[in-house]
């Protein structure tokens, strides 16, 4: 699977968001974004080079593609987006869009693409090492098609699974299940979030987690609150459990939810302050023990079909 995030206006995503999302998909990341009527897009091959220029460019919106690799190669060519165009290659890996062109990026997994090549260009496109969304824009182009109401529309014919993102300067279609994550940000795919288990399957929970259940119950005037609180040695962000909902920070991220919910500023700096001990504590013992990495997926209620532009 992959990951696409379309931001509907000029916010940024936290940094955290983005790697917990980049830690499922390492194949490569495209960044797409809308400046003076105009999309913009770049590619990048690791998270750091990807967030230097993220965090220093200004955009009016934007779409973030993360890869994970399914055919074809690994290589920077693989990366979404994919430009067609009647004029410039489907391998540029920067570039401005002209209002000709159309950018493609998916979540999915199109394998008839390759039949449909072979049929339609008599070419054997696996040969070229191409992953499947860019041998359906490899097709796209060499048939000629580059109004984007008609590539959405074969899109639907190949594929009913897949999540699309069919970009130009005038309007940009989503197809498929997008699921609305905040105001005005959609994803492709419920949002990725790791957790450190052991290896008998049972995740470590905190000791901090106690202390934790015991000032949210006292402000919330509640008898029992079930807290548990897990920390991914990974990605140093801490998953968060409130009475069966999952929430992930960071340690700032932590303090400030404490701090937003009302609880008295210096029993959270106690708190963080034990956290910091506990999780030193969790980083020394885990050495010794042998350890794997699954994926847990946060199910969001506003999951609806997407077929139209915004």
């Amino acid at each position: 699977m992959c990951q696409i995030i379309v931001i509907k206006d000029n916010k940024k995503m936290d940094k955290e968001f983005l790697h917990t999302q980049y830690s499922q998909n390492r194949d490569g990341i495209g960044f797409c974004y809308y400046q003076n009527n105009k999309w913009n897009w770049k590619k990048f091959s690791n998270f750091d080079e990807f967030y230097n220029f993220y965090e220093n460019v200004k955009y009016d919106k934007a779409i973030i593609h993360f890869r994970f690799g399914t055919y074809g190669s690994k290589s920077v060519d693989n990366i979404h987006p994919f430009l067609i165009s009647p004029k410039r290659d489907i391998d540029l890996n920067e570039g401005v869009l002209d209002d000709e062109e159309v950018l493609l990026m998916e979540n999915g997994n199109t394998s008839e693409i390759f039949n449909i090549a072979k049929f339609v260009l008599s070419e054997n496109v696996k040969q070229k090492d191409y992953s499947d969304t860019k041998t359906i824009a490899y097709v796209l182009k060499k048939l000629n098609i580059f109004d984007a109401k008609e590539i959405a529309k074969r899109l639907s014919l190949i594929d009913n699974s897949s999540r699309f993102a069919v970009i130009t300067n005038k309007k940009v279609y989503l197809l498929g299940n997008f699921i609305k994550y905040k105001k005005n940000v959609y994803l492709s795919s419920s949002p990725y979030h790791y957790v450190y288990v052991y290896s008998n399957s049972n995740r470590k929970r905190l000791n901090s987690a106690g202390d934790l259940e015991r000032i949210i119950s006292e402000k919330l005037n509640t008898e029992y609150i079930k807290t548990n609180l897990y920390y991914n040695f990974h990605t140093k962000l801490f998953e968060l459990e409130i009475n069966g909902k999952k929430n992930v920070f960071g340690f700032k991220g932590l303090k400030k939810f404490l701090n937003r919910i009302g609880i008295e500023k210096d029993k959270v700096e106690e708190f963080i302050k034990k956290l910091k001990e506990d999780v030193e504590k969790e980083e020394k013992e885990k050495k010794s023990k042998k350890s794997f990495w699954y994926d847990d997926y946060v199910d969001y209620e506003n999951y609806r079909w997407w077929d139209r532009y915004y």
